[in-house]
């Protein structure tokens, strides 16, 4: 496996050539090691938003995720857009951005096909950023935990660290601060299953089903507001 040091981060080739980031901080990575961008897109794409739009025909869809991090899901979320012809309002939290010097290293655009100043972009701090006519960019970098708004979520990408790294977020206080910005059929993504987690949605009204995961993960949970 390549490694590329940079600063205090590393940049990693995951097994689909796509690049990861490892977080010296937290000491994790911020995708799979089996493929960053398979796990994205079967994680937040195919069994979140794609699941959505076909479950409820809307072609509207806010979103709300919880960890930027190297962009990629907005990313892919933002291709999908185009490709289905879906209006996207995507909102992102981001407590510990990532340098630019990093970002410009990330080989997204080579692999999907868009440019380089597009990845810039997306990274920008800005709000009501108009990345295109149907997809509008909200990053919020500030911490989860204060970040509280009076609008309800169609879809959330939880894609936070885990809950060995970040115990609290995994919990039922902070998800009662979660659940207040979503509505009957919001619906939940992570790649997680851990019981007290499921419990803790299933105790703040979510119904919680347990999916097959991408390569080299067994399983992810959706969780749909009932």
């Amino acid at each position: 496996m390549n490694n590329e040091k940079v600063h205090e981060n590393e940049i990693i080739v995951t097994a689909d050539g796509s690049h990861t980031v490892h977080s010296n901080m937290f000491n994790c990575s911020f995708h799979s090691l089996n493929g960053a961008i398979q796990e994205s897109r079967h994680i937040f794409i195919e069994n979140g938003i794609d699941y959505f739009v076909k479950k409820t025909g809307c072609h509207t869809i806010s979103v709300l995720e919880y960890g930027f991090g190297t962009g990629l899901n907005a990313i892919l979320s933002y291709l999908y857009g185009i490709d289905h012809k879906i209006s996207l309002i995507f909102d992102s939290i981001e407590a510990y951005p990532l340098d630019f010097n990093t970002i410009r290293k990330l080989n997204y655009a080579q692999l999907l096909g868009i440019q380089d100043s597009l990845i810039l972009q997306f990274h920008e701090n800005k709000i009501n950023d108009q990345i295109c006519e149907s997809f509008k960019l909200n990053l919020h970098k500030q911490k989860f935990e204060d970040f509280l708004v009076d609008q309800q979520f169609d879809v959330i990408f939880f894609d936070a660290f885990g809950p060995d790294d970040q115990p609290t977020l995994w919990e039922r206080p902070f998800l009662d601060h979660l659940a207040k910005m979503t509505h009957s059929n919001s619906i939940l993504l992570t790649y997680s299953v851990k019981g007290s987690f499921k419990r803790a949605l299933k105790s703040l009204g979510f119904s919680v089903e347990k999916l097959p995961g991408p390569p080299g993960k067994r399983e992810i949970l959706r969780a749909t507001k009932i």
